[in-house]
């Protein structure tokens, strides 16, 4: 297994690497072909398709955290390619750009963050400057995978790590309110992640209209002892986000004794929530 530890300065993960064998052989990946024509800048970044000799019958879009890619998953969905038998995985690469929190410095995130002061308990939520066009270089491949899919949109999810999760969460609301004739997601799971402000900037008549947004199975899991995006902070957002919404089918993990990281534990965690379905696994984790 790999322990995925986040670091204020750039979510940069070290991983111990157990002694399991890897499993699964990422190719690269690239929405070039989907945005063709456009003014939408592709995303690129890692796929595992671990059936690829059948049709596979469900799909992960996952998202780095800020400074993080998709290098920095790989090793872990290799390590747990046997596991998720029949699946699709897609991870993938913000672009770069300039942190404002972190002096400018330029390195791969989802948006920018201008202070990492709103990360504190008294802080109110703000909106992110990019998470619009960020979505913009996503929807296209939420739209793909779901064709993919052919109409089994329960089969879909989305999830990531910390900025990663926190546009995960942004995403799957979003793209629910944009497509009423989707009446049903597998699932967005946020690891160590949090709640923007511009999801609540999204037109209230259609979410509140939206039974698939109310019935959005929504995972949050987070270290009480996060020091990158504090726990209390982190948990009024989602509280926000479910008194808003009138979200009913929404679940948020404490995870005791953890600070910005994933732990084995959590991944399995993760794991018994993404098969939940008994039809999505060959091989569950008991």
């Amino acid at each position: 297994w790999g322990l995925l530890v986040g670091g204020r300065r750039g979510e940069k993960k070290t991983r111990c690497l157990g002694s399991r064998a890897y499993h699964g052989v990422p190719v690269r990946y690239s929405s070039q072909l989907l945005v063709k024509g456009t003014d939408i800048k592709p995303l690129s970044g890692l796929e595992f398709n671990t059936k690829a000799s059948e049709q596979h019958r469900a799909t992960l879009i996952w998202l780095h955290g800020l400074g993080d890619s998709s290098d920095g998953f790989s090793d872990l969905f290799e390590q747990i390619a046997p596991i998720m038998a029949g699946w699709k995985v897609i991870l993938l690469d913000a672009d770069e750009r300039a942190i404002t929190a972190n002096f400018g410095i330029t390195m791969r995130g989802w948006y920018d963050i201008a202070s990492f002061d709103r990360f504190s308990s008294s802080a109110q939520l703000s909106s992110h400057e990019g998470v619009e066009d960020s979505y913009a270089q996503i929807a296209p491949i939420i739209t793909q995978e779901l064709e993919v899919l052919s109409g089994r949109s329960k089969n879909f999810f989305l999830g990531g790590f910390s900025q990663g999760g926190a546009m995960s969460i942004y995403n799957g609301i979003r793209y629910l309110s944009e497509n009423p004739n989707i009446t049903k997601l597998g699932g967005v799971l946020s690891a160590s992640g949090y709640v923007v402000e511009n999801v609540f900037s999204l037109d209230s008549k259609t979410l509140n209209n939206n039974n698939a947004i109310r019935d959005l199975n929504l995972m949050a899991l987070h270290g009480d002892q996060d020091p990158t995006v504090p726990y209390q902070w982190a948990k009024m957002t989602y509280d926000k986000l479910v008194q808003r919404m009138q979200l009913r089918k929404s679940h948020f993990h404490t995870l005791k004794q953890v600070g910005h990281t994933m732990t084995e534990p959590e991944i399995e965690q993760i794991i018994r929530w993404l098969q939940a379905p008994s039809s999505l696994s060959e091989h569950k984790i008991v």
